[in-house]
């Protein structure tokens, strides 16, 4: 197959499919981590690119060592079906298995304040987590680059959180917010906006009950801003089924050339030259 074909053209179909393959790939990685659908437009169009050309290098060489020596016997009925069954699994494991792939994000404004009652003090916020993931929201949505954050008296801070949406969000799960706060905060008012939406806590250290080190805010949710352009357009949905699909492709075209360069090696390893084995008796 390749002998009808330049060194040239064939040097060229490589690196073109690589890139076509690097970005599928990256997009597969990248779209299923939260974290990204956290950053700024600017940064995500960088990080894409980063991860762009790592994947694609990667892929570069995978095909030069694994894909390429073997592209002749890709034409074997048998190593069809084997190429053709990997796929479909793969893409049954990749589509059901991506977390966040096919979901929408969902930005909420958020602001929290702290009025201490002698106008003195601070509270110490250790982390702000989803109680639902038990994941850690990034204190650069908080204009912070570390937790803890502080919090004086008299003064606000203001962030934006980010939830995923799916086509089979569980109803029953109510979107929350929890304010870690392990150390027992000076008597005041907690205030805590959720897309403009206030709630309010009272910290009395004379209460009844001791502060459980955690202040839990479920208001406000329903009102987030949906990131619908491009995430939940149809358009968008087909072009990322498409490079899950050439992902697959890759990567059953990639197992079937790393068997066959192990086939290799061990029947080499067996059956040197001299008919000998290399393995002592």
């Amino acid at each position: 197959m390749l002998n009808q074909l330049s060194k040239r053209t064939i040097n060229i179909i490589t690196i073109l499919f690589s890139l076509a393959i690097g970005i599928c790939l990256s997009a597969l990685i990248l779209f299923n981590l939260i974290g990204f659908y956290e950053q700024n437009p600017g940064r995500q169009v960088t990080i894409f690119l980063i991860a762009f050309l790592v994947v694609a290098i990667l892929v570069l060489f995978s095909m030069r060592a694994f894909i390429l020596p073997n592209i002749d016997k890709f034409k074997a009925w048998n190593n069809l079906i084997f190429i053709a069954s990997v796929t479909i699994i793969l893409i049954l494991a990749l589509s059901l298995g991506a977390k966040h792939y096919w979901d929408m994000p969902l930005v909420h404004k958020i602001q929290v304040c702290f009025d201490a009652e002698d106008g003195t003090g601070s509270v110490t916020i250790d982390e702000i987590i989803d109680p639902n993931t038990n994941r850690q929201y990034s204190p650069f949505a908080f204009g912070d680059s570390r937790y803890p954050l502080n919090l004086e008296s008299g003064n606000c801070i203001n962030g934006s959180l980010v939830n995923m949406i799916s086509r089979s969000n569980q109803w029953w799960i109510v979107p929350r917010v929890r304010f870690l706060i392990k150390t027992t905060p000076p008597d005041g008012r907690f205030y805590a906006a959720v897309n403009d939406v206030p709630s309010v806590v009272y910290f009395d250290k004379d209460a009844e009950e001791p502060f459980p080190g955690e202040v839990i805010i479920d208001e406000g949710f329903d009102q987030g801003s949906k990131i619908t352009i491009p995430w939940h357009k149809a358009w968008f949905l087909a072009i990322k089924a498409g490079m899950l699909f050439l992902s697959a492709i890759f990567l059953s075209f990639f197992f079937f050339g790393l068997t066959e360069q192990i086939i290799t090696f061990s029947d080499d390893k067996s059956n040197p030259e001299n008919g000998k084995s290399d393995v002592m008796d």
